[in-house]
């Protein structure tokens, strides 16, 4: 039952623990008109303890009358279960639009166990059922590395993103790279090694029903048989000799995949003890080159997925008509040492093309038709679609030789300066393979 408004000293009014909003933003301005002109609309409290009261709508108010000096407030004394209490803070504070993710998250999440229905909660507030089961879920991150990002402006959006990573104690180290230039690197690489890791685990199930476990390869006596790696799932069949024969699995310490082995038998073993060193270094090379596959399978990733899931068309006309004009004279681009660029055309990656534009291939090569249609409908935008298919060097990181030292290659920079022109953030990782200072790349011996 409510009463009517009276004025109550500010020392029994108390911010209600349950309220959702915990951090008062912005409060200078009304703190300056409360000043002035006191305060003009009534807080709704409900009784509380030793004839005090908590604030239901109002602490906004409340803590910038306390900050402006005054001693009473105009308060309308409500009678509300808790649940009633919780859900009208939540809906008054939603209205506002200027709660942060953990905020709401909290507040649906208080709803909830008070006993409100998700179907419930969304006719209240508006938001759909979708919607609130992201933001609860949000709960399961580590409680103040999300309160600290939230209220540093990091959008439910960016949240969303680590719901892809299913190890809740990996999300919580991505979590921490948020608002940094290596938030999607560190995302990507997440997503792909608990990919990698199940393929890997794929494999170890089908393995040891022939082969043994080892920590460690010995090429004195065990014999290289296959490398099944995680980027992509291949078939495995038990050797025909695997009941007369000691076959061995190992997951190598870089990871993406399980290497298997056999036990060689002696007239083997003699003759491969001169090989082993040689068999060292093949070992080491193939390391390398996974490690380098990992890194250039998780650049693609984020570059793909950055240009394909935002509504492109922003470059403006005259950087469309530098990159355009900079991918018509690629085969006469120089390098640094004024050497020719090695290619003499540069075509456009149609399968890509036609992904991105929409346009179903089938056995079917891409048709001027599909690429005039495409054009006619948004010009700008499949100008940009054109130049990044050009561009696009896929899963391999071509500014490296055979012997994995680095070379630079002019179009691999030019890509990374166009996706930098539409918004993509250049991680780290990719700076280093950019600029050569990455760990992999093999150091080129000087000449003397």
């Amino acid at each position: 039952m409510s009463q009517d408004i009276q004025l109550i000293e500010l020392s029994k009014l108390k911010i209600n623990p349950s309220n959702p909003r915990k951090h008062y933003r912005d409060i200078g301005e009304l703190t300056a008109s409360i000043k002035e002109r006191g305060i003009l609309q009534n807080l709704t409290v409900v009784p509380d303890k030793d004839d005090t009261y908590l604030v239901i709508i109002g602490n906004r108010r409340l803590t910038a009358a306390k900050k402006a000096g005054l001693s009473h407030a105009p308060c309308k004394i409500e009678d509300m279960d808790e649940k009633t209490q919780v859900s009208t803070m939540l809906l008054e504070n939603l209205q506002r639009d200027d709660l942060t993710v953990y905020e709401e998250a909290t507040g649906f999440q208080m709803c909830l166990e008070l006993g409100m229905s998700e179907e419930d909660l969304a006719k209240k507030t508006g938001f759909s059922k979708t919607t609130i089961k992201h933001r609860t879920k949000l709960l399961e991150l580590d409680q103040d590395k999300l309160k600290e990002k939230a209220i540093n402006g990091a959008t439910i959006f960016v949240f969303m993103k680590l719901e892809k990573i299913k190890d809740p104690d990996t999300r919580n180290q991505v979590m921490e790279k948020l608002g940094t230039n290596n938030f999607d690197w560190a995302l990507q690489q997440a997503i792909n090694k608990e990919k990698a890791q199940k393929i890997t685990t794929a494999y170890v199930k089908i393995l040891k029903t022939f082969a043994s476990k080892i920590d460690k390869v010995d090429y004195s006596i065990h014999e290289y048989i296959h490398g099944y790696r995680s980027s992509v799932k291949e078939d495995i069949e038990k050797p025909d000799d695997y009941k007369e024969r000691k076959y061995f699995y190992v997951i190598p310490s870089w990871g993406g995949g399980v290497e298997l082995y056999r036990l060689k038998n002696e007239k083997e073993i003699e003759s491969s003890q001169e090989q082993s060193q040689i068999k060292i270094e093949q070992a080491e090379y193939e390391k390398r080159n996974n490690e380098f596959s990992q890194v250039a399978k998780t650049m693609f990733d984020m570059r793909h997925d950055y240009f394909i899931s935002k509504t492109r068309n922003k470059l403006p006309e005259d950087k469309l008509f530098y990159f355009s004009t900079l991918i018509m004279g690629l085969p006469k681009l120089k390098t640094k040492e004024n050497q020719s660029y090695p290619y003499t055309a540069y075509g456009l990656d149609s399968t890509l093309f036609a992904k991105l534009s929409g346009i179903d291939l089938g056995d079917q090569e891409l048709l001027i038709e599909d690429v005039v249609e495409s054009a006619t409908q948004n010009p700008k935008k499949c100008i940009e679609r054109t130049i990044y298919c050009c561009l696009e060097a896929g899963e391999s990181i071509p500014c490296k030789n055979y012997y994995d030292e680095y070379d630079p290659d002019p179009v691999f920079a030019l890509l990374y300066s166009f996706m930098e022109e539409i918004g993509y953030q250049v991680s780290d990782i990719e700076q280093q393979i950019l600029d050569g200072s990455h760990s992999l790349y093999v150091q080129a011996e000087s000449e003397e």
